[in-house]
């Protein structure tokens, strides 16, 4: 994942690091943060989605 792909960065969203794990779509949800954040970011503790490099992710596949 990587958000400087996103057509909504800088416009309507700032990206994952400035939102906490939430970007824009995660307004469509209750107070939602982003299961791709939470695994990469807070549980493994690496600086943004991008670092991950995991061939077999099964956060990935349900999104």
């Amino acid at each position: 994942m990587n958000c400087e792909c996103c057509v909504e960065l800088p416009h309507r969203c700032s990206g994952c690091s400035t939102t906490a794990g939430k970007p824009l779509w995660t307004s469509e949800f209750d107070d939602c943060v982003c299961p791709i954040y939470v695994c990469c970011v807070l549980n493994k503790q690496l600086s943004g989605c991008w670092e991950c490099h995991e061939t077999i992710c099964t956060v990935k596949e349900i999104l």
